[in-house]
């Protein structure tokens, strides 16, 4: 708690830039567009800072509280020094872009002070996919196709916008109270990557990333489909496409020389799904990806249910029991 602590006494100590989560022109859309802040001096933000969610080389995600109504959120700080203003600022436009779907994680609110930025976000209780599989040797076919059908949809929003996430792995999957599918971390996204639009540049994590990200290509929408790839095999197997209990050099090897085995056992409508979206071919992936709906592994599900919310989580009882279990830990720690 110490960590938090001197967050805390950091931030109450300098000047609030209070930013509003409404936009108010043309350039909330644009890259590098800001507008003018508010500042207040001597008011800290009204949050009380309790623990670590995640942490990464340029700042943590905390778990944080209103001091007014005690509703927990989740807020990303970010140190000033480490990070242009133009990233964080393109990733708090795809935070509000986010709030029109169900599936992605929403931004509620920002504020900045002369350290840090801090990004606040919706506190997402059911943990996360990484944590879901932890002890599993894989997922039932009902969980894989309920988790993956979300993923599905909020990919697709994403894309719909012109954004590539980048960095689409278990750790950032995340269950919401009903077992829905939220999305979360924009920090590697990119904006106004559309269906034929490609781009350069190395992000990602290492096994989930596709071959020609890795092999410095030009690389598009479909390498977020790679990564849904590699999170669908994984759950359906419970084992990653490739060997991962090598070095660097040698997985990069095997990954853009090899492709993946799939188990016999395997059904042949998940089989086939995998085969169409582990594609190395970038075009064949990309359509695959975005005809993804009609593929006979989800004939099951209906999707105009599932966007609005009245398809039932087949695995809710599991993250419901978990989620009280979490709730009521911190309210007993930092309520009381």
């Amino acid at each position: 708690m110490e960590e938090e602590k001197r967050v805390n006494e950091e931030i109450g100590k300098e000047k609030c830039i209070k930013e509003t989560n409404k936009p108010t022109g043309d350039d909330e859309c644009v890259p590098g567009g800001s507008r003018q802040p508010v500042v207040e001096p001597k008011k800290p933000p009204p949050f009380q800072f309790h623990k670590v969610l995640g942490q990464g080389s340029f700042g943590k995600v905390l778990l944080a509280s209103t001091k007014d109504t005690g509703q927990f959120v989740a807020i990303k700080v970010i140190m000033k020094d480490k990070v242009e203003d133009k990233a964080i600022q393109k990733e708090k436009r795809i935070l509000q872009m986010a709030r029109g779907s169900p599936f992605l994680c929403h931004g509620l609110t920002s504020f900045k002070t002369q350290k840090y930025a801090s990004l606040v976000m919706e506190y997402i209780s059911g943990g996360s996919l990484q944590s879901y599989m932890t002890g599993k040797k894989c997922l039932s076919m009902e969980e894989t196709r309920f988790i993956s059908a979300n993923l599905v949809c909020g990919i697709q929003y994403l894309h719909s916008g012109g954004i590539l996430h980048r960095d689409l792995k278990p750790a950032n999957v995340l269950f919401d109270a009903k077992g829905y599918v939220k999305i979360a971390d924009f920090g590697l996204a990119v904006e106004n990557v559309f269906t034929d639009k490609t781009i350069k540049g190395l992000a990602g994590t290492l096994k989930y990333m596709a071959p020609e990200i890795l092999s410095g290509k030009e690389y598009g929408q479909s390498a977020d489909w790679w990564s849904f790839g590699v999170i669908l095999y994984h759950m359906l197997t419970g084992k990653t496409p490739f060997n991962t209990k090598i070095s660097k050099m040698e997985y990069i090897k095997e990954l853009l020389n090899t492709d993946p085995r799939y188990p016999t056992w395997l059904c042949s409508d998940p089989t086939d799904l995998l085969n169409k979206i582990l594609d190395k071919d970038t075009h064949a992936r990309g359509v695959a990806g975005r005809n993804i709906r009609q593929h006979p592994f989800y004939k099951d599900i209906n999707w105009e249910d599932l966007e609005r919310g009245k398809v039932s989580c087949p695995f809710l009882t599991l993250l419901v029991s978990a989620q009280i279990i979490s709730i009521y830990k911190l309210r007993r720690d930092y309520t009381e």
